[in-house]
């Protein structure tokens, strides 16, 4: 992903102050810890990224200069809600501009077509992050 942002923040054509970072599952953890080390991402994007979000290491250095959205699902049982509580008000403490959203009754990958738990939860999740890049990049 390091290697993505360097190409694409070089490149001519695009306006290195409008790059963000998103990813699902695993790609929303890469996401997460990409936005905790690199103050030149203008948001990032997690979908119910994988294993712990209490890692202290981790928590302990935040410094997204962006926003963070973070989507994940109630009953999600490689992130219970309680991390994600314990992430959002890691945010909080450090001041990170933030908006999570646990949708209830979903699980893990409920945004995954071959997994659709419930296709209505999909969408506001979809349109959620839409709606989050759009007012962010917007020229």
């Amino acid at each position: 992903m390091d290697v993505a942002f360097d190409y694409l923040s070089s490149h001519p054509k695009v306006d290195s102050s409008r790059i963000a970072s998103l990813g699902f599952c695993f790609g929303g953890t890469k996401s997460m810890y990409m936005g905790t080390r690199n103050p030149d991402l203008a948001a990032v994007v997690i979908f119910y990224r994988s294993g712990p979000i209490t890692d202290p290491a981790m928590l302990g250095t935040m410094q997204f200069a962006g926003p963070v959205l973070g989507i994940f699902g109630e009953e999600d049982g490689n992130i219970p809600v309680e991390q994600v509580r314990k992430f959002e008000n890691a945010l909080k403490t450090k001041n990170v501009r933030h908006s999570i959203t646990v949708y209830p009754g979903v699980g893990h990958a409920f945004v995954k077509n071959s997994t659709y738990q419930n296709g209505e939860a999909a969408e506001r999740a979809w349109q959620q992050m839409l709606s989050f890049l759009y007012t962010i990049l917007k020229p």
